[in-house]
């Protein structure tokens, strides 16, 4: 290595350290701030920096009135800012190449991983109630509580000295003293809202920086989602219920909870609405109402947290600074999906199971659409519903952007998809995704031993683990990378027909004299496997082929309202959907990107924060004319000026904050796409690397299935087969054995949530022992 190779090396070094500090750094401060902002000391520090940060109102200058004053222009400083510069650190960090090889830092972050990670007992409690309560989560768990106590202290230790000090003089108070200690309590509670408002949305985005830079899964965002939603309901439920109480005990309980506002700067009963849409909100949210009924559940979580925001930030107008640090980073996430959304894509092949439970569908992607596995997507089918989106993790991608799924038959929607399916009709399909950038770490490639326990069809984010180890296997060597030397994939299913969806290149792979890939097969069913293979030969029969074959064929199966057509010699098919868009676009392309590039996520960011600012002086500007007339006309009545202000606050920026990063940088990007998409077809040019054609026409997808043959998994057409065991495999031996002669272990788990657990707790107990192979958990299942 050349004394230049090392300068840059360090320099790289220095660079990568430089814009992590920034970005942690930039974290810490609005941590800090949450914690910092309601001393003493904090407003001394306030009137000295940003008493000059106000912007003045232009009509009301004579009487001295500020669109935004310092208070205003600070929490915007501290809470917005420093997120933005986070996020704008970590997309440059991104991009910066990591260092290769086993270094110090690498084997520290390794041991720092380790110990977060590490479960705390009881762990069968805590697996069974919440998924598992580790070093890490027990950290952040504090810091929640840590912060909801320190301002119980504070606004009860600071009130509690003036009601003391009152009854104390002798003051002839009309009201017992417990009724003032009542009211205060009641305030505090609702104080209480403001930093956990301010912390609640930050794990809501489906693609966040906080996921890239903490190298935290969406799935586990989620998860601390959940956890500071209820405890935020708690406080909130504090917070009304003893306003209540305090209102029965005084007999004005009538009056105060249907004040509008007009007697004070709080809107009572804007408050108490947002309580009842934050009861419903949390009521739907349960476990049970949200795997039983997810469709109840999605609807009123939209619905409901729409008008729980409405009505708190007209309740007490200043409930912006607290709601939209976490919502503009979610904003960002949707100004990017908005322009995906508007494209119109189709199944290019799909295959259904014999015995009509299980489908595989295969989309085409354009080429800036990251096809790393471990990821979601979001479809929508507008034949079947223009409302229902439905999450599909990915089985599979190939380095031509195709993705592959699985379906499997659930209820009505995926009853009434399989049959339109079956039917080969052209669908229209409108994508959001893949969600989940931390996948893009590809971290079970860093793991010397694999292994992987599935169950049923949730092991398909397992099988598309696989499907990128044998497509880059040989890529990763040859560079001289990392790459596990033995990887055992386990798979339970009760349907002996789920086994076929392992497709040519795993189950040759299997059978590779190498043994890197070990593939146990175990059946838990109650019909015999040789039942399920005389179905699938009466159900696979030529004549259903041929029939299928010409049924595909034939146009006269496109739906009403589709066309289609042949773009030019060699061309794809031109599908078009006429009504499937909602911005009018017809063309039927591939899976478009959510963003172009890290410039253009970067613009997004941006002019999100920079929309927000602009809906604030906007909603401020209200305000700020009532005062100008209230001081030049000496009225006195303004009480109702706040909650005013807090419903136009309430409109303007997220408006504005989704507005105007949609149309500056994420539809023109996209329409410009398009009209080249649809300019070229109207020329007759060869566009197939752009459109979606519906099916392929041996109705086979891009990589043979397998097929069942007796008690084995066989290749059609070869003596390749893997071996089908009965019952259902000893998962601590499995654990055990795959730690022998190894250091780590990575055991991702995908399957029932049982299954789940069951591991979860294995693989906490072995960890526990001195000496042996140390087993990294990772749950790969999305549960509802």
């Amino acid at each position: 290595m050349t004394g230049q190779d090392t300068s840059r090396q360090w320099l790289a070094a220095a660079a990568r350290l430089f814009l992590l500090t920034v970005a942690v750094a930039g974290i810490g401060v609005y941590l800090f701030y949450l914690f910092y902002w309601i001393s003493d000391s904090y407003y001394a520090l306030l009137l000295r920096a940003f008493l000059s940060w106000v912007v003045p109102y232009q009509y009301g200058k004579a009487a001295g009135v500020n669109i935004l004053d310092y208070y205003d222009t600070q929490a915007m400083f501290v809470f917005w800012l420093t997120i933005l510069i986070s996020a704008l650190a970590t997309l440059i960090l991104k991009n910066l190449r990591k260092p290769s090889g086993s270094t110090r830092v690498n084997v520290l972050k390794d041991k720092a991983c380790r110990v977060l990670a590490y479960e705390l007992p009881p762990r069968g409690f805590w697996i069974k109630w919440c998924g598992g309560m580790s070093i890490g989560d027990l950290t952040l768990v504090l810091l929640w509580l840590a912060v909801n106590a320190w301002y119980l202290g504070h606004y009860m230790g600071y009130y509690m000295q003036y009601i003391n000090a009152d009854f104390a003089i002798g003051f002839a108070m009309p009201h017992p003293k417990w009724h003032y200690v009542l009211e205060r309590l009641a305030l505090t509670f609702g104080l209480m809202l403001m930093p956990d408002a301010a912390l609640l949305f930050f794990p809501i985005p489906h693609n966040s920086f906080l996921n890239t830079l903490t190298g935290i899964p969406h799935e586990r965002m989620i998860r601390y989602h959940r956890w500071m939603g209820h405890g935020t309901m708690w406080v909130l439920v504090l917070h009304g219920c003893l306003y209540y109480l305090f209102w029965i005990v005084n007999g004005g309980f009538w009056k105060n909870f249907s004040s509008w506002g007009y007697e004070s700067s709080i809107n009572n009963l804007a408050g108490s609405l947002s309580f009842f849409f934050g009861l419903v909100l949390w009521a739907t949210s349960i476990n049970w109402c949200r795997r039983k009924f997810f469709e109840v559940y999605y609807r009123c979580h939209i619905i409901c947290f729409i008008g729980f925001y409405l009505f708190a930030c007209w309740h007490y107008y200043y409930m912006w600074a607290m709601f939209t640090p976490g919502l503009l980073l979610y904003a960002v996430d949707l100004a990017c999906r908005s322009g995906q959304l508007g494209n119109v894509t189709t199944l290019t092949a799909a295959t259904v199971k014999p015995d009509g439970d299980i489908v595989t569908v295969q989309l085409q992607t354009d080429k800036r659409v990251s096809g790393c596995p471990l990821r979601e997507i979001y479809m929508l089918f507008p034949t079947i519903s223009r409302w229902q989106w439905h999450p599909f993790s990915v089985a599979g991608s190939r380095p031509d952007g195709t993705l592959t799924l699985h379906i499997k038959r659930y209820g009505r929607f995926t009853q009434e998809l399989i049959q339109r399916i079956r039917n080969m009709e052209p669908l229209p399909v409108r994508v959001s995704g893949p969600v989940g950038n931390d996948a893009e770490q590809r971290g079970w490639e860093g793991y010397p031993r694999l292994l992987l326990l599935g169950g049923g069809v949730g092991a398909t984010p397992l099988l598309s683990i696989l499907r990128d180890l044998v497509l880059r296997r040989a890529r990763i060597q040859a560079a001289g990378e990392t790459v596990p030397s033995s990887v055992h994939f386990v798979w339970t299913c009760r349907h002996a027909q789920e086994f076929t969806l392992l497709d040519e290149s795993l189950v040759q792979a299997a059978s590779e004299p190498s043994g890197w890939l070990t593939i146990s097969l175990h059946y838990t069913g109650s019909d015999p496997l040789n039942s399920h293979s005389a179905a699938v030969a009466a159900a696979d029969s030529p004549t259903r082929h041929k029939s299928l074959q010409l049924k595909h064929a034939s146009s006269a199966n496109l739906k009403e309202g589709s066309d289609s057509e042949d773009s030019g010699e060699g061309g794809a098919a031109v599908l078009r959907f006429d009504k499937a868009s909602p911005y009018f676009w017809n063309i039927s392309r591939v899976v478009q990107p959510r963003t172009i590039n890290d410039w253009q996520l970067a613009a997004i960011h941006v002019l999100v924060f920079f929309g927000c600012f602009c809906a604030t002086v906007l909603g401020y500007s209200y305000l700020a004319e009532s005062n100008t007339y209230i001081l030049t006309n000496g009225a006195t009545t303004y009480y109702e000026e706040y909650w005013k202000t807090g419903v136009v606050m309430s409109f303007t920026q997220p408006i504005m904050s989704l507005g105007l990063p949609f149309l500056l940088a994420v539809f023109p990007v996209h329409m410009w796409r398009y009209y080249k998409s649809h300019r070229a077809v109207s020329q007759g040019a060869n566009t197939a690397l752009d459109l979606a054609s519906p099916y392929s026409r041996q109705l086979q997808l891009s990589s043979t299935e397998s097929a069942l043959s007796g008690t084995k998994v066989a290749l059609p057409g070869t003596d390749v087969a893997l071996d089908i065991a009965m019952g259902r495999p000893h998962l601590e031996e499995l654990l055990t054995s795959s730690g022998e002669d190894a250091d780590r272990v990575g055991v991702y788990v995908g399957g029932p949530e049982p299954m789940e657990q069951a591991v979860h707790l294995l693989v906490c107990k072995l960890n526990g022992r001195k000496g042996g192979a140390h087993y990294d958990f990772h749950k790969e299942a999305t549960f509802l």
